[in-house]
């Protein structure tokens, strides 16, 4: 009789084996029938891979931190959830995965290469001052002075509904 521990490791093999055929929610989902037998960082974070490869960042994010909570010394749940934060633009948190990931695995190139990468859209996010606010570039000078000036004082505000014959 199969334990459930030994049942959930034969689904892990046959969720890591659909993932290398690409057959990324047969993965996921067999990834799931093992985690409802016996959780454990390894499951959680194959299958926030699985999520990775389908887009479903979110649900990646999430199982690479149950994979941490469980283990936070696996570095594959750092790499997974840096990747997911990473590809929804939250450079902050993605830099700080892939830091963790490079502490932990100094050697690991592409963790490095992943790294420098959110540094720069970091940095890249932190220079980027806009020129004009927000309302400024939605509404123009409909609503302020700022930029009347550029018509000269004979400009007529096409708004201005004073001179209109009733």
């Amino acid at each position: 009789m199969e334990t459930p521990e030994e049942k959930a490791l034969r689904l892990k093999d046959s969720g890591n084996e659909a993932l290398k055929i690409c057959k990324y929610s047969e993965a996921a989902d067999l990834y799931t029938q093992a985690l409802e037998l016996h959780e454990t960082s390894v499951l959680f974070s194959n299958r926030a891979m699985a999520y990775i490869k389908m887009e479903q960042y979110g649900q990646a994010i999430l199982d690479a931190d149950c994979a941490i909570k469980i283990d936070p010394q696996y570095v594959k749940a750092y790499y997974r959830r840096g990747s997911a934060n990473f590809a929804l633009g939250k450079n902050k948190a993605a830099k700080k995965d892939f830091k963790k990931v490079c502490q932990m695995k100094p050697k690991d190139k592409d963790a490095r290469a992943k790294l420098a990468a959110c540094t720069k859209a970091v940095n890249e996010a932190a220079f980027a001052i806009p020129t004009m606010s927000e309302f400024d570039f939605a509404y123009g000078d409909e609503y302020g002075d700022d930029y009347s000036d550029d018509y000269g004082s004979e400009y007529d505000d096409p708004y201005d509904r004073s001179d209109v014959d009733s």
